[in-house]
């Protein structure tokens, strides 16, 4: 089975976006690359998280990374 990789930049329209993080819910998405903006995404199974603008991210969202 093939690796789905969905972007989910920040200038993605509010329909699509709604349409990517659906996806993603329900374990379609293995891989997705977006903003700070999916952080509250409640992913189906997630493995990896890559942070590449720390500075966007407080305290707390740092700490519910740690109890994932």
């Amino acid at each position: 089975m093939p690796t789905v990789c969905e972007p989910c930049p920040g200038k993605t329209k509010a329909k699509d976006k709604k349409e990517i993080i659906d996806s993603a819910r329900k374990g379609i998405i293995d891989i997705l690359v977006g903003t700070h903006s999916v952080f509250d995404v409640t992913f189906k199974n997630l493995g990896l998280v890559v942070i590449d603008e720390q500075q966007k991210f407080g305290k707390a969202q740092r700490e519910k990374l740690n109890k994932s």
